[in-house]
């Protein structure tokens, strides 16, 4: 409601400026009007559909298995949010599935899928989630490989061109004094960079301001 009145403000000054012969505040206005630029989604779910968010961690470089929900959680709240989604199956069905294959013999998206009564499957793979990138320097770092398999079918829908999946880089942006010092504060600075990390993810499906504190979405392919 507040950026509508400042857009509304600027037209009606924009609109008295051109009636006065001119004035410097046009630029501005524009500026309102406009808004912060903006970055499109690189797919669109299909909302007629029920999806379900699976975070794999394969190489087991998650610290805590809690993690993998804290990052399906936010996924799964930011898309509801932005109505990028349709029916949603919460995350923990598909992993209490998943917990129960055999470490050599793993069911595939499609399987889990079905599983859980879900006809699309947002699989995130975690590749790298770490508190320091050089080992002495505080700077949480989190990488993995998004997908999004047609459980009914079993076909890739996204992307195409790239069967491991879409590359998601983030890094936070550094801080003093947010240095973990002690075994809780650690815990809560993994747990931010796996709600971030959601963040970001969730963000390949919706269209967003470009512009943005946290986290820093290092997109790569």
């Amino acid at each position: 409601m507040q950026r509508l009145c400042f857009a509304l403000l600027a037209v009606v000054c924009g609109l008295a400026c051109l009636g006065a012969g001119g004035c410097n505040i046009v630029g501005p206005a524009y500026v309102l009007i406009a808004g912060p630029p903006k970055t499109d989604a690189m797919h669109k779910l299909d909302v007629t559909l029920k999806t379900v968010v699976f975070v794999d961690d394969q190489g087991s470089v998650l610290p805590r298995r809690s993690l993998r929900m804290t990052i399906s959680d936010r996924i799964e709240k930011e898309l509801v949010s932005q109505k990028a989604v349709g029916t949603v199956i919460g995350g923990a069905a598909i992993q209490q599935v998943a917990l129960q294959d055999d470490a050599d013999n793993l069911s595939d998206n499609s399987t889990l899928g079905r599983a859980v009564g879900a006809d699309v499957v947002v699989h995130v793979l975690v590749e790298s989630f770490t508190m320091t990138v050089d080992g002495t320097t505080f700077q949480p770092f989190a990488s993995g490989f998004v997908r999004v398999v047609d459980a009914r079918s079993g076909q890739r829908v996204w992307p195409l061109e790239q069967p491991s999946g879409y590359r998601l880089a983030m890094q936070l942006p550094i801080k003093r004094g947010n240095v973990p010092g002690s075994a809780s504060e650690l815990a809560r600075a993994q747990e931010d960079l796996a709600s971030n990390f959601g963040l970001a993810v969730s963000r390949l499906f919706y269209k967003h301001e470009t512009r943005t504190d946290r986290p820093s979405d290092e997109r790569v392919k």
